[in-house]
């Protein structure tokens, strides 16, 4: 089932975790990713998973999400940010 993203009353997305509360699983992919407490796109799944996050694999399936991911995890690794 398709799930288009919505934000709820606090401006998350809601990608279908009902009953979370905190990040989605995609907001917080990009946080793990920004924090440089990931080397690369598999540490960030396994964390999410290990946070009792659904269908990580899902979300994190698609070529333009894990090449961001990636270049965030390189650039905070290097205390760069492409914000600069």
């Amino acid at each position: 089932m398709n799930v288009p993203f919505q934000p709820d009353s606090a401006g998350h997305a809601n990608d279908g975790e009902a009953g979370r509360s905190g990040p989605s699983t995609i907001e917080r992919a990009f946080e793990l990713a920004r924090s440089g407490s990931c080397h690369n796109v598999q540490e960030i799944a396994l964390k999410l998973k290990r946070e009792r996050h659904d269908s990580v694999e899902a979300h994190l399936a698609g070529q333009s999400i894990r090449r961001e991911l990636r270049l965030l995890c390189q650039e905070a690794r290097a205390g760069t940010s492409s914000s600069e």
